[in-house]
Parts: structure tokens; sequence; C-alpha cells
């Protein structure tokens, strides 16, 4: 448990430090769009190019790769059936927008805390994921 407390602190602390610098109207809007961006397009592939080219990624983490396809499908599947029985009710529009909405997996805002909790390693399982 102290473990996973060290791990986290520094994301907290980072997260805390933005609410305060914009609640003291030190950034605006504006500059978070700014900052996010830099680091999106800058900083995450970086991170994720790195942590890839130092992991040694074996066969036996290739199941990975299928991981993000089963979960689509999965999740189709209790879609198609919850249309079936309990959406009868719901609008064509609505529902598409449910199952458009229900197979993205934007992991890209889980990459610091991944990094964070489970290092490079981590982070290349989820990139294996995310291919």
């Amino acid at each position: 448990m102290f473990h996973a407390l060290t791990v986290i602190t520094p994301l907290i602390v980072i997260f805390t430090a933005a609410y305060l610098t914009k609640r003291a109207h030190l950034l605006s809007s504006k500059d978070g769009s700014v900052l996010l961006k830099v680091c999106y397009y800058l900083g995450l592939p970086t991170i994720l190019f790195q942590s890839v080219l130092n992991v040694t990624i074996d066969t036996s983490l290739l199941f990975l790769l299928l991981l993000a396809p089963i979960v689509m499908i999965v999740t189709l599947g209790a879609l198609y059936f919850l249309r079936a029985t309990y959406l009868k009710h719901v609008a064509r529009k609505t529902y598409g927008s449910l199952l458009i909405g229900s197979v993205i997996m934007n992991t890209v805002f889980l990459i610091p805390f991944v990094e964070r909790a489970y290092g490079p390693e981590g982070l290349a399982r989820l990139a294996l994921v995310d291919a």
C-alpha cells in the first residue's frame, strides 16, 4: 500500500499544482489546451517509443494484441442483446451513438499513470493493447 502511494503521489502533486494555478488565475483555459497539445504531440510519443525500445517483448505478450478486439466484440455482442431486449424504444441515432461510443478505447490519458505505476514494461504492454 505504501509503495503505491509513493508511486502515485507525484501525479497527485502535479494535478494539485495545476488546479491551484488555474484557481489563482495564473493559467487560463487557452494555456491548458496549448500545454496539452505539447504533452500529447511531443511528450507521449517520446515516452512510448523509449519504453517500447527498452523492454523485451516476447511471444507470451502477443495475446495483448488480441485483447482490444476481443473487448470490442464482447461489448458489441452485449449491446446487440440489450437492443433486442431492453433498448427497443431507444431512437436509432441514439443507439448508433451508443454503439460507436462503446467500442472507442482512448487509452492515451492512461499513459502517465501506467508509466508511473508500472514503469517502461507496463507502458510497453499498454502500447500493445492500444496498437
